[in-house]
């Protein structure tokens, strides 16, 4: 299942009538953040700064894409998400490198 822009369900392709990619389901995307979210604390553990460094930036960029399209859509963003993302993400540019 799909959502559309209106947030209505649509079945089947996730392309739109105008050509257009329609918007990924909320529970793909925050099934993105808790595996991001996982994979960035056991980085963590690992002791290897280019390992923790992918780990963090995909976090952060799970974050991002998650916590917009609930923006989009008119939802609000959990607190504990939003705090993430401004801890986290804080040392990130909008790129995802490192602020010097």
């Amino acid at each position: 299942m799909r959502w559309t822009d209106d947030s209505r369900p649509v079945h089947g392709s996730r392309h739109g009538p105008s050509g257009g990619v329609r918007p990924r389901p909320l529970e793909e995307l925050l099934e993105e953040v808790v595996e991001a979210r996982a994979d960035f604390f056991a980085a963590r553990r690992l002791d290897n700064e280019e390992i923790v460094e992918e780990a963090h930036t995909r976090f952060v960029a799970s974050l991002r894409t998650y916590t917009e399209e609930l923006g989009r859509r008119g939802l609000p963003v959990p607190y504990a998400l939003r705090d993430d993302l401004r801890i986290y993400g804080a040392v990130l540019d909008e790129r995802g490198r490192r602020r010097p």
